[in-house]
């Protein structure tokens, strides 16, 4: 199974020295093609001495028996060969994808982990004792998921292996689970730091909040031309929000720190990071349609500026080693994010107001939009583009009810097959009904699906 192609040799003798008709073919097409390196009619000087081939090409993931049947005609006599091709099954290794790091506060809400496994074969797995510090919360194994459950008042770090056992493999993933301080029912930052003031030489003030036990650090600038910024440092990893508008504010919260631009009369524009680095930004129109983004780890840039047509706007960038990822909310309400990969861009646009992205901890890209109401099914219809950290979308619809709960999902494309990197949706409602436009190139050609 998932050989490689094989060249098969064949050694032709006619006494007569005719011109030959040579043919081969399989009984099993769908596990063995095979590929004739010669054109009919054979010439003598083109076989006698010459040895002719063909090759056999495997199905892959395909496995059993097919028959191959070589004819050689001379016009008159016919021979006939046949061969038994038998692909043995091979259990293709089942692959466990990595987890990011986590960070959560203390005495958090249980938490759920799903561990995303690709086990094409089927195979039996097996998975060792998870190892982690007991001491510090508990992770139970449930299918695919892992439940994560805080000890009481217990604050501090802890690595995390999982080992996955296969039929002779085995794949061993490791991430970090940080709980800081700061219980996020009761406690502040001000419960655990002082805000340091200082001011430079150059006029920018800057406040400092310092939570040496959590390594978490706080910073407010503001610099006199008008510009303004905050940072949660988090370990290695820094949050970062830049106004480049004059007339912004920014403020440290409870758990975190804020920048707010109100001067745009037809959108209020917010930024947020949270002490868990994580980052939000949400651009409300005039009616209180909210269009936002969330960046569910550490690390991501948002900068508060003016577009091409100098209307202010929110842009959120997370870049890793691989990709970069880029979530706009526009001054109209409408939204875009991008994913940059191996040179090319996938796009998806919400073309209507209110739309909701949101960055995984994983580095898929999930923007949702649409309100349209199911009467008959008691909930409301939206529409979603999911771009994963490969930049391959999945578009799909989907009904949420009042609860949240998703119902009548359904792909618009063939199941679970996403469209390749480069592609652009696009995401609109026309005349009350919603619909999805993708554009994927596909070799020379591009399919477009609506």
């Amino acid at each position: 199974e998932d050989s490689p192609s094989m060249k098969v040799d064949l050694n032709i003798t006619d006494f007569e020295f005719s011109d030959l008709n040579l043919t081969v073919e399989s009984n099993n097409t769908a596990l063995v093609g095979v590929t004739p390196n010669w054109e009919n009619l054979i010439i003598q000087g083109d076989y006698d001495g010459v040895m002719k081939d063909f090759n056999l090409t495997f199905v892959p993931d395909a496995y059993g028996i097919a028959e191959i049947t070589v004819r050689l005609n001379d016009g008159m006599k016919e021979v006939v060969k046949t061969f038994i091709v038998e692909v043995t099954p091979v259990i293709d290794p089942a692959t466990l994808e990595e987890i990011s790091d986590r960070v959560y506060y203390k005495n958090f809400d249980d938490k759920n982990i799903t561990m995303k496994i690709v086990n094409p074969d089927m195979d039996t797995l097996v998975f060792d004792e998870i190892v982690y510090d007991e001491e510090l919360l508990t992770i139970l194994k449930d299918g695919n998921d892992l439940l994560i459950t805080p000890v009481t008042d217990a604050t501090g770090k802890t690595d995390v292996n999982i080992t996955m056992n296969g039929t002779d493999y085995n794949k061993t993933i490791g991430f970090n689970i940080q709980v800081i301080t700061l219980d996020y029912r009761e406690d502040d930052l001000n419960d655990h730091s002082t805000p340091v003031i200082d001011v430079d030489e150059n006029g920018t003030r800057t406040i400092t909040m310092d939570v040496p036990d959590d390594n978490l650090t706080v910073v407010t600038k503001e610099d006199e031309n008008g510009t303004v910024s905050h940072e949660v440092e988090l370990g290695d990893k820094i949050t970062i929000a830049i106004s480049k508008l004059v007339d912004a504010v920014v403020e440290i919260l409870e758990k975190g720190v804020q920048t707010t631009y109100t001067e745009d009369p037809a959108a209020l524009i917010e930024v947020i990071a949270n002490v868990l680095g994580e980052a939000f930004h949400t651009l409300e129109l005039g009616d209180g349609t909210k269009t936002t983004c969330k960046s569910e780890g550490p690390g991501a840039l948002t900068v508060i500026d003016k577009d091409t047509d100098g209307k202010p706007q929110i842009v959120t960038t997370l870049k890793d080693a691989d990709k970069d990822i880029q979530v706009t909310a526009r001054n109209d309400g409408t939204a875009e994010h991008t994913v940059a990969k191996d040179g090319k861009t996938t796009r998806a646009t919400a073309k209507i107001t209110g739309a909701t992205t949101v960055i995984t901890h994983e580095g898929d890209v999930e923007t949702t939009a649409g309100s349209v109401a199911d009467a008959a099914n008691a909930c409301t219809k939206k529409a979603m583009a999911i771009t994963t950290k490969a930049g391959k979308t999945v578009t799909r619809f989907t009904c949420v009810k009042a609860d949240g709960t998703h119902i009548n999902v359904r792909n618009t494309y063939v199941m679970d097959t996403p469209y390749d990197v480069g592609n652009e949706v696009e995401i609109d409602v026309v005349d009350g009904i919603l619909y999805i436009k993708t554009t994927s190139a596909q070799s020379s050609r591009r399919l477009t699906v609506e």
